[in-house]
């Protein structure tokens, strides 16, 4: 097994989490049409012609929610939706709750409250409170090699 770095772990649960939500929605009947730039500062999904952002996070189990880099807010609050889907955690901690692996949430940006938040490293993040309007859960993962593939994948030490 190749071992990979951070920068291309991060890249790889990205680009699962579209690959994931990409077919979830093709398979409910959605007009899905993928950026073609990886890059695309706008959106990673267009659906039924609204720009979608796809976040693929372990969720911040103390705040119940769910969390971006705070450099990524202005794409993803300017998106139409962001979906999040969520990664099983390596419960390291006390605080790891396996009650949201594979849950994929749509959240409407502009529509929820974002709370600015550092984390114990320093990090600046933008938090979202899964238990709010907004925040809707519209799928759940439950297909094992593909949780202990996001799982194997994530940086997180939750």
């Amino acid at each position: 097994m190749v071992k990979l770095s951070n920068k291309e772990k991060i890249e790889a649960i990205g680009a699962l989490g579209e690959e994931i939500v990409g077919k979830v929605l093709k398979e409910a009947g959605f007009d899905v049409k993928q950026s073609e730039d990886k890059f695309d500062s706008e959106k990673d999904f267009l659906i039924e012609g609204l720009k979608v952002e796809v976040k693929t996070v372990v969720p911040w189990f103390t705040e119940n929610a769910l969390t971006i880099d705070a450099k990524h807010y202005p794409k993803c609050f300017n998106a139409d939706y962001v979906i999040f889907v969520c990664v099983p955690s390596k419960g390291y901690n006390n605080y790891s709750n396996d009650k949201y692996d594979g849950n994929i949430y749509v959240v409407k940006p502009k529509e929820v409250k974002w709370i600015p938040k550092t984390t114990r490293g320093g990090i600046p993040r933008c938090l979202v409170r899964i238990n709010q309007p907004g925040v809707l859960l519209c799928h759940k993962i439950t297909d094992k090699k593909t949780l202990n593939k996001l799982q194997a994948l994530t940086l997180s030490s939750s």
